[in-house]
């Protein structure tokens, strides 16, 4: 036996606990250490046995020195499976370790069992015990049925001040509790890790945690059975910081409430915190009552729930596979397996639910489901089935799921987006079977969220079936709203005796785009849109959408509802296919259109392939007063057995064109009120007053037997369908998305729901009387419309036959540019085209094209493909009323019509060029402009001074232009400009005329000698006409000055110095088109004193001076023998000639530049003048 006295103080190294250790037993060795202060690592070893009684209880407080490295152990001295302690746990006893403000305490390899029925802990923590670990220890309590505390196997309360404490790979068997770890409401991140155990049978949990942080439970196996009261898996309940729930492994069967993991409060009030995970683990739970696999409620926060396998079995109640409660928010839900049965009375399954997800903090939160595959089956007749419920949610990205459901009762299919908002759910598959009688609903695709939110509903494909009597209502639109969108989702769907509903109800502004109906019953009645609205709801728009209705017996309403209204239909196709009755679309007297609503059918496609007695194209006799309109739809069945056709109330509530109605026989068009049946098309358009612009003809579908209901481009009778459509707002897609034309200058919208072109060449229209008649005129229709007329002249064809050309513009050899109509007809009339007629060809306003107005629309005509001619002016006539385009005149010969831009083409130039106008006018030059002429050879302009026409174009300019610019103008002239069209070698415009006057210069004065002596100079020049005044300066050099004198008369007396040289230079200032003019200059010398001067009769003058090539001398009075002489300033003759009276002028071009003397001799007498030549 041990001597424990010699060690009462422990300290550090290794200690043995047994009979023949250095403690007898457990108590004794703890007891020590609670009185030592630990300097380093300290272990104790129990000696293999089995051990008994209270010696071997004992309560580990805190130990002075213990640390991360001053670590304390209890172990078995020979390893795992070798020491053994029972004990009978009491009330004031309630452990057998109790680990009380103790750090750095590890138990491990021990089997620890306790056999007390009231009370079982086997391992208690308390204070602020810390960094202590259990690991690979079997922890055993009795069995028993009781939630107690008292009989948790591992127990820890208060525990607020603990942290980092770990249970790790234990075996943990049976008791209340597994592990219950209690705090009360700490704000410490405790980080405990109950990681690596497994548990077995523990009555009423696993694990339960209460006010942790940053706890991790992972890699745990977990399993009970035979249990009769509720139990949980693991429960966190108000848990912070994040926590971690991992790769665990929960198998539990018992007959009362189960759970899985249960999260409850976890991050309160926390948006910020580290997630609360669950992922990867393995939950399998069997019950007949309740079953919740993963659960969080109540104001979760940052929940990440991924990569779990969950399977859930209740016999007997209700099944929640994943489920968050009541404003959890931040919610992840990741590649998870869900697995959900039930067959209890009256109880639901659920594999998904979550309600009230980011409800409270919509702003800035997130919710994904994402990658998770589902399966819920309820084998109960009398069970409910809901594959996939999430409602009230905010932020919801769910995709790439699969959600799959089989029930016996009635079934809902919630969907992701049941009052959801800014939410999304895409590329999901939905499978929902039911077989036995109840009836399946499915909210998958709806959107029922507020006008302030969008959501979207896309890319899912949803596969219903209801293999027994069971109905089927499903909605495609409910209270979908503004910017919210359900599209390119498939719909698969079918009944087998029950009503399949395909519900339209209350949309509020939101798109249904795209999707694909395929709706399918044995022998049920199938509604492919059932539609109800009110007026104080915006209505839905459904564009693109494909309704694919098959019954073998049932009776199909492609489209049917209770008061409809306010919705759009755009480009969608209808087609039903049954042995039974058929309704494309119906609204019985019951209900129609809601009052005060209306409800439009733009561009769709209606098909009945149905065999059955009752067929109808269209049955509205609906009492409410709501309004119905139909526009560019094509209505056609393949059965011509029946009569039903088009059956309606009264025309007040039902407004109808351009649409196309067909059955291979007559149909019957029939009034409720006023009574009135017909079987003519024609009588019920001139009754009715609607479908004025409406035809009757095959569409040429491609395969409608087959659901393909595109036009055939190689069929003929598919030109029934091309560009026959009103232009309208908002219609811009087919159901292939390629583009409508939106307006006349775009082009012309196909009917029915796609757009194309044929390959085909149209059929010939129907012609009354089928061979023309001489004086008579003779009918061509498409359809009952009408395409033309023609009035034969005296001699006519054997037969005539022709084609019309609709939605597509005439080409070559029309002229590119020519502004035409999307029509034509093509008169057929044999070997021979020379007919006199007058063809009228009737068009629609949508079909006017790039022509500017109906007033400026006029026929054209274009015989043997030769070039078109348009009849213009005067020459055609259109009544805008009527829509009837023709020539005034007969035509001598027949062939293809179309419309054209008035004076556009053929016998173009009809009138004069407009707005001919001139501009930039100066003295010598004018710039003409007019409009320009369409396709001229050009333009002939004659600028002359006579107001009247002109002759001919004889002396004309020519211009491929609408602009010349006119020069060599002779200033302050009075002109008159003419210009006219050429079109042809004798096509040619009228004259138009229009006045201008040239502008006058303001001229540079001519300044002339008067008279020159010795001591006075007069000087002189003729009057400029538009001058206001004059200005002049003398100088004794030729550099003319910067400025000068005024002065307001034409002429100068200037007194002088003899002997001088003078320059006198005179400008002009004027109001014409220039300011002023240039410098006028004359040069000149007085005589020097000494020198006798000539006879006092004679006058003389010289300029120019300077000079360049002549002199001129200008002499009054000259004598008999008076000469001119040139000489240098040395006196020597240059050039000499007589002198005589008026103008003498000298040629000095053979002089030098330089300063010369002019002498005028009058025998010994002389004048003498200088002058410069340049």
């Amino acid at each position: 036996m041990g001597n424990p006295d010699a060690y009462a103080t422990v300290t550090t190294g290794t200690y043995t606990i047994g009979a023949s250790g250095d403690y007898a037993d457990l108590s004794s060795a703890i007891t020590d250490l609670n009185s030592s202060t630990i300097t380093g690592p300290v272990v104790f070893n129990i000696m293999a046995g089995s051990y008994s009684g209270s010696s071997w209880r004992g309560e580990i407080t805190s130990n002075a020195g213990s640390s991360s490295t001053n670590t304390i152990t209890f172990q078995p001295q020979s390893g795992a499976g070798t020491v053994s302690i029972t004990l009978a746990t009491t009330s004031s006893s309630n452990y057998i370790f109790k680990i009380t403000d103790a750090e750095y305490l590890t138990i491990k390899n021990l089997q620890l069992k306790t056999t007390g029925t009231s009370y079982g802990h086997v391992i208690e923590f308390g204070g602020a015990a810390s960094y202590d670990t259990v690991s690979n220890c079997l922890l055993q309590g009795s069995t028993g049925s009781t939630s107690s505390t008292n009989r948790a196997i591992i127990f820890a309360d208060n525990a607020d001040g603990m942290i980092s404490n770990g249970i790790i790979a234990d075996t943990i068997s049976n008791g209340s509790y597994g592990i219950y770890w209690n705090a009360s409401s700490s704000t410490t991140v405790n980080n405990h890790a109950f990681n690596n155990n497994k548990f077995n049978n523990n009555y009423y949990c696993y694990i339960r945690t209460n006010h942790l942080g940053g706890t991790s439970i992972e890699n745990n196996i977990m399993s009970a059975s035979g249990i009769s009261g509720y139990h949980y898996g693991i429960y966190n309940y108000y848990p912070f910081s994040g926590c971690i729930v991992r790769n665990n492994t929960i198998s539990t069967t018992n007959t009362s409430g189960l759970y899985g993991v249960y999260t409850y409060y976890g991050n309160y009030n926390d948006l910020t915190a580290p997630e609360l995970i669950v992922d990867g683990n393995n939950i399998t739970l069997n019950s007949s009552s309740v079953i919740y696999g993963v659960n969080f409620e109540w104001y979760c926060n940052n929940i990440n729930v991924n990569n779990n396998t969950v399977s859930c079995n209740s016999t007997g109640s209700t099944v929640y596979g994943v489920r968050t409660y009541y404003f959890c928010n931040n919610v992840r839900c990741n590649s998870n397996n869900v697995t959900t049965t039930t067959n209890g009375y009256y109880t639901g399954n659920y594999p998904w639910y979550f309600f009230f997800t980011n409800y409270s903090n919509s702003s800035g939160t997130y919710f994904e489901i994402k990658n998770n595959v589902s399966n819920g089956t309820s084998n109960s007749s009398s069970g409910y089935m809901y594959p996939m419920t999430c409602q009230y949610s905010y932020n919801l990205d769910c995709s790439n799921n699969s959600f799959s459901g089989t029930g016996k009762y009635y079934f809902y299919g919630y969907g992701p987006l049941y009052y959801a908002y800014n939410s999304t759910a895409r590329n999901n598959t939905f499978n929902y079977t039911n077989t036995g009688y109840g009836s399946i609903y499915n909210y998958a695709a709806n959107v029922y969220n507020s006008s302030t939110t969008t959501d979207t509903f896309e890319n899912n494909t949803i596969n219903i079936t209801n293999t027994s009597s069971g109905s089927i209502y499903n909605y495609a639109c409910y209270y979908i709203a503004s910017g919210s969108v359900a599209q390119n989702n498939t719909y698969n769907i079918s009944t087998n005796y029950g009503t399949l509903y395909n519900y339209g109800y209350y949309g509020n502004g939101g798109l249904i785009k795209n999707n694909t109906f395929n709706l399918n019953s044995n022998s049920g009645t199938i509604y492919g849109m059932y539609s109800t609205n009110y007026s104080y709801y915006a209505g839905a728009t459904f564009v693109g959408n494909t309704f694919k209705l098959t019954s073998n017996y049932g009776t199909t309403y492609a489209f049917g509802g209770s008061s409809p209204g306010q919705d759009m239909f755009l480009s969608n196709v209808f087609t039903t296919n049954t042995s039974g009755s058929s309704y494309l679309i119906y609204e019985p007297s019951y209900y129609g259109v809601n009052t005060g609503t209306d409800l439009y059918f733009i561009n769709n496609t209606f098909y009945s392939n149905a065999t059955g007695s009752t067929n109808y194209l269209i049955n509205n006799t609906g009492s409410n007063t709501g309004v119905m309109h139909l526009y560019n739809n094509i209505f056609s069945k393949s059965s011509g057995s029946n009569t039903n056709g088009v059956y309606l109330r009264d025309t007040l509530r039902f407004k109808s064109d351009y649409n196309l109605f067909y059955s291979p026989s007559d149909i019957n068009f029939q009034l409720q009120y006023p009574n009135y049946s017909t079987n003519s098309f024609d009588a019920w358009k001139q009754t009715t007053k609607g479908d004025a612009n409406s035809i009757f003809f095959d569409p040429g579908f491609v395969d409608p037997a087959n659901g393909d209901v595109h036009p055939d481009p190689a069929n003929p009778n598919s030109w029934s369908v091309q560009g026959r459509a009103l232009h309208i707002d908002g219609d811009t897609l087919d159901l292939n998305n390629a583009l409508r034309p939106k307006t006349r200058f775009d082009g012309v919208p196909d009917l029915g729901a796609y757009e194309f072109t044929p390959t085909s060449t149209p059929p010939d229209c129907e012609a009354i009387p089928v061979t023309p008649q001489a004086g008579k005129r003779q009918v061509f229709r498409f359809g009952t419309d009408t395409v033309a007329t023609i009035d034969w002249g005296s001699a006519v064809p054997a037969t005539a036959s022709m084609k019309q050309y609709t939605g597509l513009q005439v080409g070559s050899p029309m002229p590119s540019l020519v502004e035409r109509g999307y029509i034509s007809a093509v008169l057929n009339t044999g070997s021979s085209v020379l007919y006199s007629s007058v063809p009228t060809l009737y068009y629609k306003n949508g079909w006017l094209g790039n022509i500017s107005s109906e007033t400026n629309t006029k026929i054209a005509r274009s015989t043997n493909n030769g070039p078109w001619e348009g009849y213009n002016y005067s020459n055609a006539i259109t009544d805008s009323i009527l829509n009837h385009a023709y020539p005034a005149n007969p035509l001598d010969s027949t062939g293809a019509y179309t419309i054209v831009e008035n004076a556009r083409i053929g016998i173009r130039c009809v009138i004069e060029p407009q707005n001919l106008k001139v501009s930039n006018i100066t003295a010598f030059t004018a710039d003409l402009d007019w409009d320009p002429v369409f396709l001229p050879i050009g333009y002939q302009v004659i600028i002359d001074n006579n107001s009247g026409t002109p002759a001919s174009g004889a002396g004309s300019r020519f211009t491929t232009n609408n602009t010349l610019s006119a020069t060599t103008l002779t200033e302050n002239t009075q002109y008159y400009a003419h210009v006219r069209s050429i079109c042809g070698i004798k096509d040619t415009s009228g004259w138009a005329t229009v006045p201008f006057k040239t502008l006058i210069t303001c001229h540079t004065p001519d300044v002339k000698m008067a008279t020159l002596t010795q001591f006075r100079a007069v000087v002189y020049w003729d009057t400029i006409q538009t001058a206001t005044k004059y200005e002049y300066a003398i100088t004794n050099t030729p550099t003319p000055p910067a400025f000068g004198t005024p002065l307001t008369t034409n002429s100068l007396n200037i007194p002088l110095a003899p002997g001088r040289d003078y320059y006198v230079y005179v400008k002009a200032y004027c109001n014409s088109i220039y300011p002023e003019s240039e410098w006028g200059l004359i040069g000149f010398s007085t005589f020097p004193t000494g020198i006798a001067g000539v006879n006092s009769n004679v006058a003389i003058s010289v300029y120019p001076n300077p000079a360049t090539d002549v002199v001129n001398v200008s002499i009054a009075n000259a004598t008999a023998d008076a000469r001119i002489a040139v000489t240098d300033l040395a006196g020597k003759i240059l050039v000499t000639q007589t002198a005589v009276s008026g103008t003498n002028t000298i040629d000095i071009r053979q002089l030098a530049k330089g300063m010369y003397m002019l002498k005028y001799l009058e025998g010994d007498r002389e004048t003498v003048s200088k002058f410069t030549k340049y």
